[in-house]
C-alpha cells in the first residue's frame, strides 16, 4: 500500500531555490502540482496550473530572454509546450490568436503585424498554410486565396486599394 502522505497535495506560501527560482503553489509528489506561481532568475513569470513540474491547462507565461521581454503567452499548456487555444503578444508588437499543437501555431488564427497588416487563416507548424485565408494590408492591399509556408500558392485574388485586382 502507497503512503498517502506521498499523494498529498499541500500549499507553499513561499519556496526560493538556489538557482534564483520563486515558487508559490501547490504541490505533489515533490514537483509543482496544481495551482501556482513560478518566477525564474532571468525574469520570466508563470502564473496557472502545473503537473508533475510542467506547465499543464490554462496559464499565462511572460517570457524574457536576454534581459528583455520576449512575449506573453495567454492559454493552454499541455507537457510545459503551448496547447489548444491561446494567445501570444510578441515584444516587437506582432500578435496571435488561435490554435496551438506541440508549442506551435496549428489551425485556425489571426495574426497582426505591428505594421497593422493581418492574416486570417491557417497555420501548421508555425507556417501559414490554407486554401482560403485572407491578408489584408494597411495599404489597401487584401489577398484572399491559397497560401503555403508564406507565400501565395494556388489560386486567389488580390485587390488592390484602387480596385484594380487580379485573379487566378
Amino acid at each position: 500500500m502507497e503512503d498517502a502522505s506521498v499523494n498529498h497535495v499541500f500549499m507553499i506560501s513561499k519556496n526560493n531555490y538556489t538557482d534564483g527560482t520563486i515558487y508559490k503553489g501547490q504541490f505533489r509528489r515533490d514537483k509543482f502540482d496544481g495551482y501556482g506561481e513560478l518566477e525564474q532568475r532571468d525574469g520570466s513569470k508563470y502564473s496557472g496550473h502545473f503537473k508533475s513540474g510542467e506547465f499543464e491547462g490554462q496559464g499565462t507565461l511572460v517570457k524574457f530572454e536576454r534581459g528583455k521581454k520576449a512575449y506573453q503567452y495567454e492559454g493552454g499548456f499541455a507537457a510545459g509546450l503551448f496547447e489548444g487555444e491561446g494567445k501570444l503578444v510578441y515584444a516587437g508588437g506582432n500578435s496571435y490568436e488561435g490554435g496551438f499543437r506541440n508549442g506551435k501555431k496549428n489551425g485556425r488564427g489571426i495574426f497582426k503585424y505591428e505594421s497593422g497588416d493581418v492574416y486570417e487563416g491557417c497555420f501548421r507548424d508555425d507556417a501559414k498554410e490554407d486554401t482560403n485565408c485572407t491578408i489584408t494590408r494597411t495599404n489597401g492591399t487584401k489577398y484572399v486565396g491559397g497560401i503555403v509556408n508564406d507565400k501565395y500558392h494556388g489560386r486567389g485574388r488580390l485587390e488592390k486599394s484602387n480596385g484594380e485586382y487580379y485573379e487566378g
